[in-house]
């Protein structure tokens, strides 16, 4: 027995211990059980479990000389990316997709947010890592007994017992597989057997999928169906008829006045909440308060963005179609032609020039490439901006001044878009400091929120009376809204819900719309590109899955109209999936 339990093999033991140890830490952290045990219970995910571990450990054999050099490697690797699943469930409450992986030019702006993530039970990778470091340079390092093959053996066994477990278990379900999807007269082939229950679950529940199948089985598995191409979903034939059933939303009619020029601003994080607040006599937003007096103004929209965020506040502006529900939406759709409002407008107005100033890099999130997917003819980023940036991001001063320039060389017909940051999570810093005194109760997150809202209002103001001077002003509707919501949790506040609606905010809309307009409905991010389509007065059938913001009542009401909104998520997955439009 001792001849078995040596020092070269207890190492290994230690170090499998500690990595299962990491693995049930993190799931435990992303899914917030209520006991650290509880991550066993779901016996189907044992495989996963075990699998997850035990191939880390399989992978040391491919140089067996240099084996535990290798493990050792293997382990830190997963430690970083376990704990990057942590710090991005904190953040987006959820495992982090694949697509983000490879989008490490991202990071310049996000360090801070890297750094804000760290919290005191992640010492646990820490002290996990020290032990297993500790083990490899008094045990590890030691010769290679006869008995070596203990460990690989009884691995081998129980990755074999489970992977048993888990096909007898497939092979059970196989019958209800078959009559799901015999609608789509397609054979499944093994990898589908095997697969089919983790993309089922995917389609409605994806952080539980990735609880279940394990991290680094997720990754591969989403690899290799990005690899072969395979479909992420499935629609029955009876799916797809409704779907296109009620692809186009109903007819009526439309005022006689329409736009050619709009400039639309996506202000980072804005929620509904701190417009018309004040503190001790000071305003939060002077200048908003002042423009929706005269505009139409709906504090009531539902944030639809989903892992993207801000690139996902885009694409459902842009698009009319809501994200996809797994994974990043704009890493998935790269090679897919999509219909969105600047090309529909460019139908009509051939001379149409459009343009974006983002205040960041330009490679950030794909905003290059997605602004030739939109049909955006420039981008102004922080590369062209003329003075020296000090920090990662162009501050919403810095964006406001650089965008009033852009602006003062457009000629009507055009199309102009601002993207501004300095609300971005997360919320430790104010850009400027102002004499506001909040309540007592207050954290100082919230208070760093509202000071940047403060700060964003002003140079917001400016920018406004900057553009006022442009002989295309009064022929230019202007839009003002949120990229998504904000990061509730970093408000560390208990009035988190208040901050879940957006603002929308229309100045100088043809007249018509602004006498006939419904202030207190809820709407939607999708309802932003029909109610375009419609200010535009764009001859198009496709309006995307949501209804304009002035869609009357009783159309709103329809049961077709009802049952559309049903199948929002269903007709945006089935367009994306088949570049159906």
């Amino acid at each position: 027995m001792k001849k078995v339990l040596c020092k070269y093999t207890l190492f290994e033991v230690l170090t499998i211990v500690c990595l299962f140890a990491n693995i049930i830490h993190t799931h435990q952290e992303i899914m917030d059980l209520s006991r650290p045990h509880h991550i066993l219970y779901p016996f189907s995910h044992i495989f996963f479990f075990f699998f997850e571990g035990i191939s880390i450990y399989f992978l040391s054999f491919i140089y067996p000389k240099k084996r535990h050099a290798i493990f050792i490697s293997l382990y830190t690797l997963s430690t970083i990316i376990l704990w990057i699943n942590v710090a991005y469930s904190r953040y987006f409450d959820t495992y982090m997709p694949l697509t983000l992986y490879g989008e490490f030019n991202n990071l310049k702006g996000l360090l801070p947010n890297i750094i804000d993530s760290f919290e005191w039970n992640d010492i646990f990778y820490v002290i996990t890592s020290i032990f297993v470091l500790f083990s490899y340079y008094k045990l590890g390092k030691s010769q290679k007994p006869k008995q070596g093959y203990i460990i690989p053996l009884l691995c081998t066994i129980l990755l074999l017992t489970s992977f048993s477990y888990h096909f007898y278990s497939v092979k059970k379900d196989h019958d209800h597989l078959v009559e799901h999807f015999k609608e789509l007269n397609d054979k499944r082939t093994i990898w589908d057997t095997m697969v089919d229950r983790r993309r089922m679950m995917e389609n409605t529940i994806p952080k539980t999928s990735e609880f279940y199948y394990g991290i680094g089985l997720t990754l591969f598995l989403n690899g290799m169906n990005s690899l072969l191409k395979t479909d992420q979903y499935h629609f029955t034939e009876q799916e797809v008829k409704d779907i296109k059933h009620h692809m186009f939303a109903s007819e009526y009619p439309l005022p006689n006045d329409s736009i050619q020029n709009l400039i639309m601003i996506l202000v980072e994080s804005l929620s509904s909440f701190p417009i018309n607040k004040s503190y001790e006599g000071i305003e939060l937003t002077p200048n908003l308060n002042k423009l929706i007096a005269d505009a139409y103004y709906n504090p009531n929209m539902e944030s639809e963005a989903l892992l993207g965020e801000s690139s996902d506040g885009q694409f459902i502006y842009l698009t009319g179609l809501l994200p996809l529900k797994k994974g990043v939406t704009i890493n998935a759709i790269r090679a897919k032609h999509i219909k969105n409002f600047v090309t529909l407008a460019k139908e009509k107005y051939t001379q149409l020039y459009s343009q974006m100033t983002i205040p960041t890099e330009k490679d950030s999130w794909s905003q290059e490439s997605m602004c030739k997917k939109y049909g955006i003819d420039t981008l102004f980023s922080k590369e062209q901006y003329p003075h020296k940036v000090d920090e990662d991001w162009l501050n919403d001063k810095q964006l406001f001044e650089y965008a009033s320039k852009n602006d003062a060389y457009l000629r009507p017909p055009f199309i102009s878009f601002i993207l501004t940051s300095s609300m971005h999570s997360p919320y430790i810093k104010s850009y400027e400091k102002f004499n506001i005194k909040y309540p007592k109760e207050f954290s100082s997150e919230l208070k760093h929120y509202l000071d940047n809202v403060h700060y964003m209002d002003k140079y917001l103001g400016k920018y406004l009376e900057t553009i006022k001077q442009q002989p295309w002003y009064e022929d230019c509707t202007i839009i003002i809204t949120a990229d998504h919501k904000p990061n509730g949790p970093k408000l560390n506040t208990n009035y988190e819900k208040d901050f879940s609606l957006l603002p929308l905010i229309i100045i100088n809309p043809p007249s018509e719309y602004i006498n006939n307009s419904s202030y207190s409905q809820t709407i939607n991010q999708t309802s932003i590109l029909p109610t375009i389509i419609e200010l535009f007065r764009l001859d198009s059938k496709w309006k995307g899955v949501g209804i304009s913001i002035w869609a009357p009542d009783s159309i709103r009401e329809l049961p077709y109209e009802q049952e559309r909104r049903e199948l929002q998520q269903k007709t945006s997955e089935f367009i994306l999936n088949e570049n159906y439009l």
